[in-house]
């Protein structure tokens, strides 16, 4: 009910002031839906139960009066091209767009159907305006702080899925390789976004939580985080997800740490904010290698992490990933732990 979800989040928010949080990231549009009054996508499924169906209230109304009243700022957090977890075109809404797509042209190039699940295709003109008018409306409707996207860009590096669409490109003289293009598409949607929210409010932050990896970020996501960071227009911060622990046998957390720090340097117009794991606190972390037990064994990861990013100057903050294995009823014993060994150090 309206009721149940006010306190709920009020609850939530009440928390995040308590430790000196002050940005909370808010998840909007997980898969072609919203939480909020949209003309462009169906209610979603997370709030009712079944996509489409109105739950009878504005759920970021409501989200962003409550962080109002503890002075948080709200960022709303939006997968641009993600339409589903699985293939099945008739669980989605009636008046989901990638439905329409698909029931109007079965074959339509608008959409992406990997194993993994259904996409918007991040090469057509069509999907680029659909996302960037998705982000108009929640910019002109309602009291946000900022718009973030996370690192759900290419589903695949599969060159099938966009093949008809690179043949055209290259047929109408373009010069560009698959990868480069590919990147290319993924910059005129992030540009096109940075320029959308600005036109309607230049102190609407814009801001990616990319991958913690550069080199997936660049070659696999073709999310290119090095023209984002060195070039005005696109982002106003990069908050890679540096999810790995000291011990990590391939992405260890000081060197990966630093080697965005090296990216971004001292002097970028950007800002860079380090995305911390405390959903890992107390789990075994299966893809650390000889560093996979690191999480299990010690309850002072996370406050180690925040005072090495404090002393690294290019950092000028730090994320959460996620409220709910940190601070709510649900956190393991480990991470209790963890956070109060961070009380000294938010």
């Amino acid at each position: 009910s309206e009721t149940a979800f006010r306190i709920k989040i009020s609850s939530i928010f009440s928390n995040c002031a308590d430790y000196s949080i002050n940005t909370v990231i808010v998840q909007v549009r997980p898969n072609s839906d919203a939480f909020y009054q949209s003309d462009l996508f169906p209610a979603t499924e997370y709030l009712s139960g079944t996509q489409g169906e109105y739950i009878g209230y504005d759920a970021l109304k409501i989200i962003t009066e409550e962080a109002a009243l503890f002075g948080l700022s709200v960022h709303a957090w939006v997968n641009p091209y993600r339409v589903s977890k699985d293939t099945d075109f008739m669980a989605l809404a009636v008046t989901n767009p990638a439905r329409i797509w698909y029931e109007n042209d079965p074959e339509t190039r608008n959409l992406i159907v990997c194993d993994n699940g259904i996409y918007y295709n991040p090469a057509c003109l069509d999907v680029q305006r659909m996302i960037i008018d998705g982000i108009r409306e929640i910019v002109e409707r309602y009291d946000i702080d900022g718009i973030h996207l996370d690192d759900y860009f290419y589903p695949t590096t599969d060159s099938s899925v966009d093949a008809a669409d690179y043949s055209d490109y290259k047929e109408a003289g373009g010069t560009l390789s698959l990868d480069n293009w590919r990147r290319a598409n993924v910059d005129n949607l992030v540009s096109g976004i940075y320029s959308a929210v600005k036109a309607i409010d230049e102190t609407v932050q814009f801001g990616i939580s990319c991958s913690g990896d550069i080199d997936k970020n660049y070659n696999s996501l073709y999310a290119d985080v090095y023209e984002w960071s060195s070039n005005t227009g696109y982002v106003d911060y990069l908050m890679p997800q540096i999810y790995f622990g000291y011990e990590n046998e391939k992405k260890p957390f000081l060197q990966t740490a630093g080697d965005w720090a090296e990216l971004i340097g001292e002097e970028s117009k950007i800002s860079l904010y380090c995305g911390i794991a405390v959903y890992k606190a107390g789990e075994i972390d299966e893809n650390a290698g000889t560093g996979q037990n690191e999480w299990c064994e010690n309850n002072d990861i996370l406050s180690r992490q925040l005072s090495d990013i404090n002393s690294i100057p290019e950092y000028g903050g730090y994320s959460f990933y996620s409220y709910s294995y940190l601070i709510s009823d649900n956190a393991n014993e480990v991470a209790k732990q963890e956070l109060e060994n961070l009380k000294e150090i938010i």
